[in-house]
């Protein structure tokens, strides 16, 4: 699941776009990160980038932000995996990128699972029903 909505520092200059996800293993009760169940390498970060399709956020944002990344200027939030908020879809696994706030702070790429499944660490599939 995931949460989106502005927060508001009373001495920041604008509101800020707060996206957070929420992945819970129902066997056992715990949080799963993208980095439990993917093996997210500079492999993975390819694969993401060439067939994940955008579902949120401006397209500008995207190509401003990868623009940066080849550049040398940015990051494009896969220098921290374990931080990137993810959750699953019944079409694929969703990932939000964050960015600058004058871009949106955040956009959001899904990616089919056939698409990462080598790079899949579990032997339970989150997005079946078992």
């Amino acid at each position: 699941m995931y949460f989106w909505g502005e927060s508001y520092d009373s001495l920041a200059p604008h509101p800020n776009s707060e996206f957070y996800t929420l992945n819970i293993d129902l066997t056992t009760g715990k949080e799963v990160a993208l980095t439990d169940m993917y093996t997210v390498n500079s492999d993975f970060r390819t694969a993401f980038f060439n067939k994940a399709e955008q579902t949120g956020g401006a397209k500008e944002a995207l190509q401003a932000e990868l623009a940066l990344v080849a550049d040398g200027d940015g990051t494009d939030g896969f220098s921290y995996p374990s931080y990137l908020p993810c959750y699953l879809t019944p079409d694929g696994l969703v990932v939000s990128i964050p960015i600058d706030h004058a871009n949106g702070d955040h956009f959001e790429m899904q990616i089919a699972y056939s698409d990462v499944q080598q790079f899949y660490k579990l032997e339970q599939n989150y997005w079946e029903n078992s």
